[in-house]
């Protein structure tokens, strides 16, 4: 009877660890919106398969059926070719993708003001935390004044956003960073981030991912970083 009693105390505080388990599961997790968009112009394309791969492995770490995913070709347009609720799946993302960047555009180079604008514009209509990705060495062929405006009035619409929690831009050249840095610091530097060639890996990302599940607050890091990252 003694080894009885012992063993009570045990088998309590087994239960209620059991219980606290199953609480724990159940909880409600924070959705994301995750855009990415994948540059598929010429002088980016020898990078496709890595963009493809990694956007892939993202997606396998989004909440299937909570989570959203949304997908853009970039070059000298803007393609938007999937939004959807998040599958969770790697390959359903890979083939999807592959489809829609196979072809090789004979456009201008790269154009990304548009794409920046679509993502602000999202966001701002969106209810869930908002995680935004661009594949990409960096160029801008776009040389217009208006382009350069453009860029800068999206990143501060993202700024400005406290669902907005994540910015990353992938595969980066060391060329790029200075005006990337000029057009996107006023996110801050737990917000905003460039990724070179090298740096960028799924480890890296999935850290963004769950960051940007925070949930949102009223006070939104709008600040300049005083040293770019080089």
């Amino acid at each position: 009877m003694n080894t009885q009693r012992s063993h009570k105390p045990i088998a309590l505080l087994l239960l209620l660890g059991a219980l606290m388990l199953i609480a724990g599961c159940g909880g409600k997790v924070t959705p994301v919106h995750c855009y990415i968009a994948l540059d598929a112009s010429v002088s980016a394309r020898p990078h496709l398969g890595g963009y493809t791969l990694l956007s892939g492995q993202l997606s396998g770490r989004l909440n299937g059926g909570v989570d959203k995913l949304t997908l853009f070709r970039l070059d000298d347009h803007v393609t938007e070719f999937a939004d959807q609720v998040a599958s969770g799946s790697l390959d359903t993302t890979v083939r999807e993708i592959a489809q829609n960047v196979k072809q090789v555009s004979v456009g201008r180079g790269t154009f990304p003001a548009k794409y920046w604008e679509e993502v602000a514009n999202r966001a701002e209509q969106s209810s869930n935390n908002t995680m935004v990705i661009l594949f990409t060495d960096g160029d801008n062929e776009d040389q217009r004044t208006a382009s350069a405006k453009s860029i800068h009035a999206s990143a501060e619409r993202l700024a400005k956003n406290p669902r907005v929690k994540q910015v990353i831009l992938c595969s980066v050249e060391q060329r790029n960073y200075a005006w990337l840095h000029a057009c996107f610091d006023c996110l801050g530097e737990k917000r905003f981030h460039v990724l070179n060639p090298v740096e960028m890996d799924i480890s890296t990302l999935a850290d963004y991912l769950e960051q940007a599940r925070t949930p949102a607050s009223g006070a939104t890091e709008a600040r300049p970083i005083t040293a770019a990252r080089r």
